[in-house]
């Protein structure tokens, strides 16, 4: 698939104490809950932005200009764009990027910054359904959302009325598929890290042990 043809756009929040993993205190302070957004987010940006096979973009949920993500960016001299999500909620700010993205790109696929398993391939895969014929394809997560959606068309009405951080996300969207009339595809489902629960998921990461708990 030609590079211009495809790009991944990488959803990720500000790291700011008491605004983000929040549902994994007080099992981890507030501080460590930051920590761990921060690893987060950087792994996810280390395992997908340098491949060859499409464009990247990262989409902050604060201006470009946020030492974080101006950090996060710098080796990459340039190639990789930083820009600020409009919208009142998250359907309305990956809608926005959706349809900002797709009149650049034939193929456009949004990654969230929770799920340190998702990988290249998973992303190859998702182009390769999209480049076959599917107008969407998911990623979903183990607890009922979605950690990845790609499309190569874009409604309003596919992130409409979804209620974002529940265990119905990607229910109510496989419904709004059916009733945009969609093809769509999904892969097998993965893992992210949002409460207390999931940190044992990391073990193999060497970023979580019964013993240690968290490791920064």
């Amino acid at each position: 698939m030609p590079r211009r043809d495809c790009c991944v756009l990488q959803f990720a929040k500000l790291p700011e104490l008491g605004k983000v993993k929040t549902r994994m205190q007080p099992h981890l302070s507030p501080a460590q809950s930051v920590l761990l957004h921060q690893r987060l987010t950087t792994y996810t940006y280390a395992c997908l932005a340098p491949e060859p096979g499409w464009d990247y973009q990262l989409w902050a949920s604060s201006e470009p200009g946020a030492d974080f993500f101006a950090r996060l960016v710098e080796p990459a001299q340039g190639r990789v764009k930083v820009l600020a999500q409009r919208g009142a909620d998250l359907g309305e700010r990956m809608g926005a990027a959706l349809q900002l993205a797709l009149a650049s790109y034939r193929w456009v696929v949004i990654v969230g910054s929770d799920c340190p398993f998702l990988t290249p391939a998973h992303i190859q895969r998702m182009f390769a359904a999209l480049q076959q014929g599917s107008d969407c394809v998911l990623v979903p997560a183990e607890d009922g959302g979605y950690v990845a959606i790609g499309a190569g068309r874009y409604a309003p009405d596919l992130f409409a009325g979804v209620s974002w951080g529940g265990a119905t996300v990607l229910a109510q969207t496989l419904a709004n598929l059916a009733r945009l009339g969609w093809r769509h595809s999904c892969l097998a489902a993965l893992p992210d890290i949002d409460r207390p629960e999931d940190l044992q998921q990391l073990q193999e990461l060497g970023w979580w042990s019964a013993e240690r708990g968290f490791t920064p």
